[in-house]
């Protein structure tokens, strides 16, 4: 279960919006790499709220983490690209 993806997830990024989350699994490198989309709270409820109040009061660093978000789902996550790596992978098995 750590590796899934979320489906909201997609939706908040495309929505521009900033996201708090637990960084599990595949989720960690969203929200510690070079362009985070939010922010990484411990799996604890006192944690969630205390993230997503910081990014209330910090409306400048919410709207950068929402464009890092929505670029990111416009360039990496759209439908286009993913049909074609599906594709790639397709062929690639095939050839085998």
């Amino acid at each position: 279960n750590r590796g899934r993806w979320p489906m909201k997830l997609s939706d908040y990024m495309v929505s521009g919006r900033p996201v708090v989350s637990t960084a599990v699994g595949d989720l960690r490198p969203l929200f510690t790499g070079e362009h985070p989309i939010g922010l990484v709270a411990r799996d604890e409820a006192a944690e969630f709220a205390a993230q997503t109040l910081y990014l209330l009061a910090n409306p400048e660093l919410g709207h950068g983490l929402g464009e890092n978000g929505r670029f990111l789902a416009e360039t990496q996550f759209n439908g286009r690209r993913i049909a074609a790596s599906l594709e790639q992978f397709y062929y690639r098995c095939s050839a085998e």
